[in-house]
């Protein structure tokens, strides 16, 4: 099979796994289907409340055809395998710019088995569409850069840049810092011997190259430049969720490091030697240069923040980090081991390589079904519950909801607000309807909990029970008044129970 048809064949086997897991999926899929379909909904015109704006292929008109076509849940589903499948075809794109064919499959099929790769499936793809169209920039800067265009990757880089805008918001604030840190390394990391000089004009240590890349990197920087135009086409969409605006910004430290022993600090210390060993030891320029990205998304990674617009950049690098470190471990890989090993006993090293792929498959599968069990903010019993609350619902009131992201769900799945408790306590703009939401959940001692639901304009509370202690680090509720706040809620003589089935409940405020 030549290495285009088994490029092929692993696009289409990635993709078809991914959309039977998600077909098959008793649930609503995921975390962030809710805030997707919800943006569609306000981007088709319904003025339901919740979430923010978002640009028009946030997913948008992304998910448009497909729920058209198949419906909220399973039209949600097929986009989200299509969208998760992404990462193949772009990290083999990265992979060819200093790797043979065969070698950037081995770095694609690797890629397709990313565990993390698989909880942002689970949870929600979107910013894996936005980390391949920084791919895809980094590919057209690397072909600028050799002068190897014919002005399409001058144009490909200038329209990726809106694309990026436009499909993701985490992403788009990632990629102002992936692409000047890429183009300077690029240059820092060119041979000084190999730059064209005229006679008698001393060649550039690197600092004064870095120094320089505007100026020698002229036709990427002009592509970024018309691109970052094109891509104030999406600023109104990020209003909403700028730094300190009161919506995303918790209290508490700014930026500070992530505890101990999350997965971000294994991916320092994984990725630091193998980033050191491309820079030093790099066949060229473009792996030292990747080398360079490596540290990059490994460092940003151990950080985080209360304010959410800056802790995605900080979070989600950890997932944009496979994007370089499998072509450069492709490259470690090829250059170092597998002729030695080959040597010795090719079926050894063929076996050798199943085994780690099956290992590696195994534990992608975990990953999926076990984030899965986490993510899942609309069951069956949810569904059921929520024909009972559109039946009933004549007057279109809202429905308190047990958790942010279920609230999001909700709220896509009824077009009516759904306020909820929050985990932390809450931004600005959302502590008032909090100490409200509180009181009709029966928490908030001496309030009038009738008042505070038509202040809401809620008339029902739906409930999954699994929250707020949904695993062991989770940290409950910001406010609730012990260990057990649900019982209080099953109490409260001001609320009738409509729905009560596995850890779904539904009560109607009297």
């Amino acid at each position: 099979m030549s290495p285009r048809l088994f490029l092929y064949a692993l696009i289409f086997v990635g993709f078809l796994i991914r959309l039977i897991f998600a077909l098959t999926h008793d649930n609503h899929l995921g975390v962030d289907g809710g805030a997707y379909i919800l943006g569609l909904r306000q981007l088709l015109g319904s003025d339901v409340p919740g979430g923010f704006s978002r640009p028009p292929l946030a997913p948008g008109l992304q998910l448009w055809p497909f729920i058209s076509l198949f419906g909220d849940d399973n039209g949600y589903k097929i986009w989200a395998a299509i969208a998760a499948t992404t990462p193949i075809p772009a990290v083999y794109m990265l992979g060819r710019l200093f790797l043979t064919k065969w070698q950037s499959i081995f770095a694609a099929g690797f890629v397709s088995l990313d565990m993390l790769h698989a909880e942002m499936f689970v949870t929600g793809p979107l910013p894996l569409e936005g980390f391949s169209l920084i791919a895809v920039g980094i590919w057209a800067i690397t072909k600028i850069a050799r002068f190897e265009n014919d002005y399409r990757e001058i144009v490909i880089l200038a329209l990726v840049v809106p694309l990026i805008a436009h499909v993701n918001h985490t992403s788009a604030g990632i990629a102002l810092l992936v692409f000047p840190t890429y183009m300077m390394a690029l240059n820092g990391f060119y041979p000084a011997k190999q730059i064209d000089l005229k006679p008698g004009i001393p060649a550039l240590n690197w600092p004064f190259r870095i120094l320089t890349t505007p100026i020698s990197q002229f036709p990427a920087v002009g592509a970024l430049i018309i691109g970052s135009l094109l891509a104030l086409t999406a600023l109104p969409y990020y209003l909403d969720v700028k730094p300190f605006g009161g919506m995303l910004d918790y209290p508490g430290s700014w930026i500070y490091f992530t505890y101990f022993p999350d997965s971000s600090w294994f991916q320092l210390i994984i990725s630091a030697p193998l980033a050191f060993w491309a820079m030093r030891y790099g066949d060229n320029h473009v792996i030292k240069a990747f080398g360079a990205l490596v540290t990059l998304q490994a460092v940003l990674g151990v950080f985080i923040s209360t304010d959410e617009t800056i802790i995605n950049i900080f979070y989600r690098s950890r997932y944009l980090l496979a994007f370089w470190f499998y072509p450069v471990i492709a490259w470690v890989v090829f250059k170092y081991w597998w002729k030695p090993v080959t040597s010795i006993s090719r079926p050894l090293a063929f076996a050798a390589m199943l085994l780690f792929v099956g290992l590696t498959g195994w534990e992608w599968y975990n990953s999926i079904h076990g984030q899965a069990k986490y993510s899942d903010m609309v069951t069956v019993e949810t569904e059921q519950a929520i024909k009972i609350i559109n039946q009933d619902n004549q007057a279109d009131e809202g429905i308190i909801s047990s958790a942010f992201t279920m609230s999001l769900w909700v709220s896509a799945l009824t077009e009516v607000e759904s306020p909820h408790p929050w985990t932390w306590q809450p931004p600005k703009r959302w502590r008032e309807s909090d100490v409200q939401v509180r009181c009709v959940l029966g928490w908030v001692k001496d309030c009038d909990p009738v008042s505070s639901a038509k202040v809401l304009n809620v008339r029902y509370i739906l409930i999954d029970t699994i929250h707020p202690y949904y695993n062991g680090r989770a940290p409950g509720y910001y406010g609730q008044p012990d260990k057990q706040p649900w019982s209080h809620t099953e109490n409260a003589n001001w609320l009738t129970l409509k729905f009560d089935k596995g850890h779904t409940k539904l009560w109607k405020v009297n």
